[in-house]
């Protein structure tokens, strides 16, 4: 039978504030697309403290009570702040911190080579003898719904709530003021300029928006602290952001000539799976292009051949007329046997249905770190057993793991409807990393003092530890790292399992492969 062909015109698709993101060793990242403006405005909350007033009112949640104990090491600074250093005290997220206690004076603990258990007061903007203010900036009631980007803040709420319910960090508890910013750009900023300029944060945790480059330059000029999902450039090039997923850039206020990916994800599919014709689908938007590309270059490079691509072009599939079973019926006839995107999660949910209409398997539909949820569950059978997801994390189902163990208490005590994804567990993560830098720096939290800890983290092949938030991931760092040389890759991969369901584990997260690296040239995204 020959190829199918549909003809059916391309349309003009209004996109705002779509952004490219490197896949670093992490695998594929790609946010949901948004296409079209959303005029949302934004809202605030506090966890843990009073309720702020965002750009559109706010209420407040206050933290809950008898939160099970954080436990775990805390890679503190050096007594001079320029190296992590190895001592560390576990525990709960009590008076000593959240994750474990802070060093004595002229110990393992941060900057100031001190911490008592005790506040003297403020140290440094948003921060006050009893509290610490951080800020996050998340895309909650856009154009894609909740399940697109706000996954991610019940996992920093149940952190907040769980770390003050243990009396804080050195004595302060934790304020959270959040600000939807609808995947909106204008609105991004607005949401920005409230939380840095009027509510004052020290910081901002787990920001996880696609309209993040509106206020990457305003982050900048201000000198916030900013970690969070790396959904824009300014991950990648300003000083002050930091990528939840480690990044070896130099950061100093120019983009990097090209994003280095490793094609770690898809080795394994082709060692373990035994693949080699692979379909990619990606979207005619530029960015989702690049994306598209970049994974091609990757399984290229351990074998699987780009067999066909979505919307049979190498332009890509039309978002909003997408051809999916006549992709199904020409992925058939090219004998494909696994299929890789850079798709948002309603595509891969449209195309797992078409496979199934068809009657078309795969030995694995590899999907977006998006994709990594419950909802995976509600999709059409047998294709959603065949979708697999990865990140650098251990999977959120993996009670084996202590800290996903916590994670899995605190959300269940905390936000019990929350949808529980794997970017739920990364927000978590990020306050444990947030709670050990605090907790290394004791009395004298700083701006500075929290940059220089991140900084100066360094990957083993470059002679560091690496962080671990305190063993949830592999090792990964932010000083700056040669791209020439090859280095390990890990991930973790998981399949959705019907019997089970869930996600289970195939590849746990110290799953690693030595691997060179391969440029793709960044998108200019406005960061």
């Amino acid at each position: 039978m020959g190829r199918v062909v549909d003809r059916r015109a391309l349309c003009l698709v209004a996109v705002l504030g779509v952004v490219g993101l490197a896949l670093s060793s992490c695998g594929t990242r790609l946010p949901n697309s948004a296409f079209g403006t959303s005029s949302g405005v934004g809202a605030s909350v506090s966890a843990g403290g009073p309720a702020a007033s965002g750009s559109g009112g706010g209420t407040g949640n206050s933290g809950g009570t008898n939160a099970s104990g954080l436990g775990g090491s805390v890679p503190g600074a050096s007594s001079s702040g320029a190296t992590p250093g190895a001592a560390s005290a576990g525990g709960g997220a009590g008076s000593n911190g959240a994750g474990g206690a802070s060093a004595g004076a002229g110990g393992a603990g941060g900057p100031s080579g001190a911490g008592s258990g005790t506040s003297s007061g403020a140290s440094d903007v948003g921060v006050t003898a009893s509290t610490i203010t951080i800020g996050n900036v998340t895309s909650v009631q856009g154009a894609l719904g909740p399940d697109a980007f706000g996954v991610s803040l019940p996992g920093l709420q149940a952190w907040v709530a769980a770390t003050n319910a243990n009396g804080g960090i050195n004595g302060r508890k934790i304020v959270l003021d959040t600000c939807d910013d609808s995947e909106n750009g204008q609105q991004n900023l607005t949401c920005t300029n409230q939380l840095v300029s009027q509510d004052h944060v020290f910081a901002l945790i787990g920001n996880n928006s696609d309209a993040c480059a509106s206020s990457a330059h305003y982050e900048y000029t201000q000198g916030v602290p900013d970690v969070g999902f790396p959904l824009c450039n300014g991950y990648y090039k300003y000083p002050n952001m930091f990528s939840i997923y480690g990044t070896g850039y130099p950061r100093k206020g120019a983009m990097p000539a090209n994003e280095e990916n490793q094609a770690n994800i898809y080795k394994w599919f082709a060692t373990t799976r035994h693949v080699s014709r692979g379909a990619f689908f990606f979207y005619i938007i530029p960015i989702s292009a690049q994306q598209g590309y970049a994974e091609e270059a990757e399984a290229k490079s351990v074998g699987i051949a780009t067999t066909y691509e979505g919307g049979g072009s190498h332009q890509g599939e039309n978002p909003a007329d997408p051809t999916f079973d006549t992709d199904v019926i020409n992925m058939r006839e090219d004998k494909v046997d696994s299929v890789y995107d850079a798709m948002d999660v309603a595509g891969n949910e449209k195309l797992c249905a078409a496979m199934d209409r068809q009657g078309f398997t795969v030995k694995a539909k590899v999907s977006t770190v998006e994709v990594f949820g419950q909802s995976v569950g509600q999709w059409s059978s047998p294709c959603r057993d065949s979708v697999y997801s990865a990140d650098s994390s251990a999977p959120y189902s993996d009670t084996s793991n202590p800290v996903v163990a916590q994670f899995r208490r605190a959300m269940s005590t905390y936000e019990p409807t929350a949808t529980m994804h794997q970017w739920a567990l990364d927000g978590y993560a990020l306050g444990i990393l947030f709670g050990d830098a605090v907790s290394s720096m004791g009395a004298k939290v700083t701006r500075a003092g929290f940059m220089k800890w991140l900084d100066a983290w360094k990957q083993p092949q470059a002679g560091g530890p690496g962080y671990t938030f305190d063993g949830l991931m592999s090792p990964l760092a932010w000083a700056p790292m040669n791209y020439n040389q090859p280095s390990p890759a890990c991930d973790s991969i998981a399949q959705w399992n019907d019997a089970a369901g869930t996600f289970v584990t195939v590849a746990g997260i110290n799953t690693c492969y030595n691997l060179g690296w391969l440029p793709t040239a960044f998108s200019n995204d406005g960061s």
